[in-house]
């Protein structure tokens, strides 16, 4: 657990100096970030429970499966760190809290996943249906721009054909 915030910690650095433009001593932000939070967290115990926050960090790593992950996938990571979960629990404690304490996060996790992943196919479909529409509109001008180049070619010829029937009919009665 304590080397997730420091690997949180580089990655964050990393995409911060590379990515973003470069202001000086900015990776200070996340790193100032970093150390007040872990001076928070472990200055006395009131402020860091491991109970309350191992749950939910199960949770959030469910729910980033569900962004990240084929659904087999997702859910055999969700099984196997819930069955570690179980048991650290039972290795703490006893069977019987692993048991009683092991569905409900089971449950939150695999509720996470799939409502982040229904999310996520979602928000790709909306975007699919985005693009569809964008591609029907510029057809729909095309087609609007096209019957109207017909429109305006029938006309001429139409005009054509009058005029020259009139130039012909007056030529012969000229004669």
């Amino acid at each position: 657990l304590s080397a997730m915030g420091s690997w949180l910690l580089l990655a964050i650095t990393n995409h911060i100096t590379q990515n973003i433009a470069s202001i000086p001593f900015l990776w200070l932000a996340p790193l100032t970030l970093y150390l007040l939070t872990f001076i928070l967290c472990f200055e006395s115990d009131g402020w860091y429970r491991r109970s309350i926050f191992l749950g939910r960090l199960l949770v959030i790593v469910a729910a980033q499966l569900g962004l990240r992950s084929r659904p087999q996938l997702g859910l055999v990571w969700i099984g196997l760190q819930t069955i570690a979960l179980a048991v650290a629990i039972g290795i703490h404690w006893s069977p019987r809290p692993a048991l009683l304490l092991t569905p409900p996060y089971l449950g939150f996790q695999v509720f996470a996943f799939a409502t982040v992943y229904l999310f996520a196919r979602e928000r790709a479909a909306r975007t699919s249906l985005m693009a569809s529409h964008a591609e029907l509109v510029r057809l729909q001008n095309q087609l609007s721009e096209r019957s109207r180049l017909e429109e305006r070619l029938r006309i001429a010829q139409e005009l054509h054909d009058a005029l020259g029937h009139h130039l012909t009919a007056m030529s012969l009665s000229l004669e």
